[in-house]
């Protein structure tokens, strides 16, 4: 596991792309979590357990949200993953209530902060765009 601190959860990394589907409101599913991501600006390879969840979002009002989060920390504790990865839905509020959580956002342009939170946290400075080259394509 990383080193913890800002952003953490247990051991690892939160990290947060930028939504771009505004459609998805009510979409409270996840997409190949748990994967195996080789990290491949790491030093000689290394690699690390990410889970990856695709769109999470609850019904507008219904304040669900933290509890599928809550869920969602809990198997990434069990499955002792490095590094939580979230693709936002492109809603206001939703995308307001990732930093609540300690989730950062590093959509274009933000490839340099990405790499250092990753080292940071994960004792591994990942190259954003190879990172995200390695997870499952967007429905």
């Amino acid at each position: 596991g990383g080193a913890g601190g800002a952003g953490g959860v247990g051991d690892g990394a939160k990290a947060e792309r930028e939504g771009e589907d505004e459609s998805r409101e009510d979409d409270a599913h996840s997409d190949g979590m748990g994967a195996d991501s080789d990290s491949s600006g790491g030093p000689g390879g290394a690699s690390l357990l990410v889970g990856y969840v695709n769109a999470l979002a609850a019904l507008p009002g219904s304040h669900a949200g933290s509890a599928l989060l809550e869920r969602v920390e809990e198997m990434a504790a069990a499955e002792e993953w490095d590094l939580l990865a979230l693709h936002s839905i492109g809603v206001p509020g939703t995308l307001a209530f990732w930093p609540r959580k300690g989730f950062r956002a590093y959509g274009p342009g933000k490839g340099d902060l990405f790499r250092f939170a990753c080292l940071q946290n994960c004792g591994v400075a990942l190259e954003k765009d190879s990172f995200e080259r390695q997870l499952p394509p967007r429905p």
